[in-house]
């Protein structure tokens, strides 16, 4: 479920982007070069689900 602009206050968008940056610097510490190119492939995997739409009702639903 996608959030409209604005719904979120301010304090809420920063802090949900500070935890994120903060959980990324840890795990992109924690990647060995030889696990890149599986992180890459997984990735692109759920991207490419992700944009698979499933028709539920009157409306799509996104399958991942």
């Amino acid at each position: 479920m996608h959030i409209t602009d604005g719904v979120l206050p301010l304090t809420t968008t920063l802090g949900g982007f500070a935890v994120a940056g903060a959980i990324a610097a840890v795990t992109l510490r924690r990647v060995r070069a030889e696990d890149l190119p599986k992180v890459a492939v997984v990735s692109s995997a759920f991207f490419v689900a992700s944009l698979v739409q499933v028709p539920l009702g009157p409306t799509s639903v996104h399958l991942l």
